[in-house]
């Protein structure tokens, strides 16, 4: 192998390695934003339950956002909702979003 065909495949690798990594972490806040869509409807009005699932879906949502401006998230995580029903609704992956969001905004 030559050192440009080398080359064209550290391109290629990198290339595809940060377009995965990018999927990833947008499938990440997108899953965080459903679980906290999911959680703000289950709380009672007025409660930190609530108040909370409100600031993290916020957070969640801006980072969708930034990566993709064109795409209006909010409709996208109502849709996810919609069809996930009682599925989007686990303690366990919201609360790995609660850790995160607790790490970032530290």
């Amino acid at each position: 192998m030559t050192i440009t065909e080398r080359s064209l495949w550290a391109c290629l690798f990198s290339l595809v390695w940060s377009t995965s990594s990018a999927e990833a972490g947008r499938d990440f806040d997108l899953a965080c934003a459903i679980a906290s869509a999911a959680e703000i409807g289950v709380s009672g009005p007025d409660t930190a339950e609530r108040n909370i699932g409100l600031l993290v879906n916020s957070f969640y949502l801006g980072r969708l956002s930034g990566r993709d401006e064109k795409t209006y998230w909010k409709a996208v995580v109502v849709e996810r909702l919609a069809e996930l029903k009682d599925k989007a609704l686990s303690k366990g992956d919201y609360a790995k979003c609660l850790d995160f969001y607790t790490e970032k905004i530290k």
